[in-house]
């Protein structure tokens, strides 16, 4: 039986089509931070008209290049639009004359002209500014009464582009609104020379209409040029939103909006059918609580520890799965991942984590039986700080550990043995050739999970995780845990020399301590990484209390506590 949604007091209406990953996202970043909330989607650079139209203007026959450097879904974005651009530049090309432009010429311009008034569209009065003369381009599009060369329909575009171009820099910022006005610069003119590109005829002979294939190909990339620029105006406008305005509100008001959304989509919390794989997580963290149950249920900061110690850190960042727990139809994928529902917006959070970790592990024990066969000893392991020589053999193994894609195991388990076979010679130039065996096979050992110094890495790790989920800077007191709080991130307000408090000194002092732990224990080549892990993972964690302790995982444990005296 479905139960029926929650009754809460209404959301923002700033939140109602905000999606609930972006809303989790921000909960998850300290106000310090909100700046960086759209880095990783926002484009940058800004390219220049002559930078954006390289791409197009090559052999529209030949195979596009699968750069390694480049994520395969840009690459298969630019496939689509060069695949656009030769389609529409042919349809222009296959008239010598007309009575009008093509359609999907059209269509473009004026998706080109919506882009931009997209950017103000509370301004109407200003809308048929952006476009003079003919904001509707009607007289473009509509049949004339006698053929006309399509050259000279083409010409009549770019007067309109470049009034385009001057409103667009209206809106941008002064950093995007210089390529824009080199573009303006450039083909002002309206000169053959000024408003053509030299493009490759699909034909690769001798093309008879080149001046009008190069106009062509100038207007095509000209709308598609001003469009995009539009489009990251608008990227950029969303972005200073969400970082001056919408975050700042989600940060206070978003914790009763992810409730809401977690009993809309798995049911109240009150309901005994709620959660079945939060339910199993939470029996099986009781089962291996070191506290008895009796301790449990006297001790709500036991039960805090537990959650954060054995709940998060064993049974789901370091643990291998456990037998499946039951299934449901409605997010049976999930619960099948053995992922709790109350962590299901974390799932990319805890693969990062875990993907860093993992690295870090493997990493660390071939740099160790590097530093032994170098006979150096494991101390540049222990250390602070790395010299700028291991900083660069520390790249090395990196790059050597992450190429996938080298095409075999052989030839894999091959660059990573160079790799750890480098930094042992830059620790020792005196390393001998006749020790490279040795090393090389050690280092297959790692790679395939079968050497011994793995497992004592993964138990040091796991304990460095376990101690800073719980840990308080050295200069504060101690305050009792709750599922209400998870932990005070700052909240007594304190602040540095550099007048930093709150959340972000806390931040500060929480990765300078996870980094000095995880130095101390061997991994100093990684320490930054995974201190920076280490604090999103402590993060995930005291948000997850913070969402649902109280009201829901702090009453299954009760409850998985009094199950088991019961039964004794």
């Amino acid at each position: 039986m479905t139960s029926p949604s929650p009754t809460l007091p209404p959301r923002d209406k700033r939140m109602v089509s905000m999606p609930l990953e972006t809303v989790h996202r921000i909960l998850l970043t300290d106000p310090s931070e909100f700046g960086n909330l759209a880095r990783e989607s926002r484009e940058v650079h800004t390219p220049s008209f002559e930078e954006f139209s390289g791409p197009f203007l090559g052999d529209p026959t030949a195979a596009p290049s699968m750069s390694s450097t480049v994520d395969v879904a840009d690459q298969i974005a630019q496939t689509m639009r060069r695949a656009f651009f030769n389609d529409l530049l042919e349809t222009v090309m296959q008239q010598t004359t007309a009575r009008a432009l093509p359609e999907s010429l059209v269509s473009l311009l004026l998706e080109t002209r919506d882009s931009i008034r997209a950017l103000i569209p509370n301004r109407t009065d200003l809308h048929a500014i952006l476009w003079k003369d003919d904001p509707d381009l009607q007289q473009l599009a509509a049949p004339a009464e006698q053929d006309t060369p399509i050259e000279k329909l083409l010409q009549a575009v770019v007067p309109r582009l470049l009034e385009a171009a001057k409103a667009l820099t209206l809106l941008e910022s002064a950093d995007r609104a210089q390529t824009t006005v080199s573009y303006i610069s450039r083909h002002s003119s309206g000169t053959s020379a000024a408003c053509s590109v030299a493009v490759v005829s699909p034909n690769n002979d001798d093309d008879n209409d080149g001046e009008t294939r190069g106009l062509a190909a100038f207007v095509v990339l000209s709308t598609m040029y001003l469009t995009h620029k539009a489009q990251m105006c608008q990227q950029d406008l969303a972005d200073f939103r969400l970082q001056t305005v919408d975050a700042p509100v989600i940060h206070e008001t978003g914790l009763d909006t992810e409730r809401e959304m977690f009993q809309k989509r798995f049911g109240l919390f009150s309901d005994s059918s709620t959660g079945p794989a939060t339910r199993v997580w939470v029996q099986q963290l009781v089962s291996h609580s070191p506290y008895s149950k009796q301790e449990l249920l006297a001790s709500e900061s036991k039960r805090v520890e537990v959650l954060q110690q054995v709940g998060w850190v064993d049974m789901i960042l370091f643990r291998t799965p456990p037998p499946n727990p039951p299934q449901t139809q409605d997010h049976g994928a999930m619960v099948q991942q053995h992922m709790p529902e109350v962590l299901s917006l974390d799932m990319a959070y805890m693969r990062e984590v875990r993907h860093v970790t993992r690295l870090a592990v493997m990493g660390s024990a071939l740099a160790l039986h590097a530093c032994n066969a170098a006979g150096t000893g494991d101390a540049i392991l222990k250390s602070d700080e790395l010299s700028p020589e291991l900083h660069i053999e520390r790249q090395k193994l990196i790059h050597a550990m992450s190429n996938f894609a080298i095409g075999s195991q052989e030839l894999y388990e091959q660059g990573v043995s160079a790799a750890v076979i480098s930094l042992a010679r830059t620790l020792n130039p005196s390393f001998l050739e006749a020790d490279e065996e040795s090393l090389n096979s050690r280092t297959s050992a790692v790679l395939r999970g079968e050497d011994p110094v793995i497992q004592l890495l993964d138990s040091r790790m796991r304990g460095i995780f376990r101690t800073m989920t719980m840990w308080d800077p050295s200069s504060v007191v101690a305050l009792p845990r709750t599922m209400v709080t998870g932990r005070s991130l700052g909240s007594l307000g304190r602040q540095n020399e550099s007048g930093q408090g709150g959340t972000a000194l806390f931040q500060t002092e929480f990765q300078g301590a996870a980094k000095g732990e995880f130095s101390k224990k061997g991994f100093s080549l990684y320490a930054t990484d995974l201190a920076r892990a280490c604090l999103m993972a402590t993060k995930v964690i005291n948000l997850t209390c913070l969402l649902y302790g109280s009201v829901f995982i702090d009453k299954l444990i009760i409850d998985a506590c009094q199950e088991s005296n019961s039964t004794l």
